[in-house]
């Protein structure tokens, strides 16, 4: 007497367990195969790579006058601004630090810029219920 190969009730209930963390891979593997979510870890990662050699630039240009534009430098480069911030309380002088964890955020805000584009444009594509 041979048995037929069919899931035990056991085997039912774990796969039902699985299915919301099979969906939520599924979803996750198809928002990072898109094009635009790795354009835009790009965008973070050079918008934080080009800060010394603006501010390098802009210092250069206006020389001490560069103070009466500070405040477009904190408006480009704001996780670099806030990475500053966050840091002051700790160490005023770990710029590596500061500079590292302005990558993060800028990579994180590009990286949730990328989510709202994705799910407009998976919400554009559903028909309309």
């Amino acid at each position: 007497m041979s048995e037929k190969p069919g899931k035990t009730e056991e085997e039912i209930v774990e796969s039902g367990k699985l299915q919301p963390l099979k969906k939520l891979i599924r979803r996750a593997k198809g928002f990072l195969s898109q094009r635009y979510v790795w354009l835009s870890l790009t965008v973070g990662f050079l918008w934080m790579l080009s800060v010394p050699i603006i501010g390098t630039i802009l210092q250069g240009a206006f020389g001490y006058s560069i103070q009466d534009f500070t405040w477009i430098f904190g408006l480009v480069f704001f996780p670099f601004m806030l990475s500053a911030m966050i840091f002051e309380v700790f160490a005023s002088s770990a710029w590596i630090m500061i500079y590292g964890f302005s990558f993060v955020i800028s990579m994180l805000f590009c990286f949730c810029v990328a989510y709202v584009i994705h799910e407009v444009r998976i919400h554009r594509k559903s028909p309309a219920k």
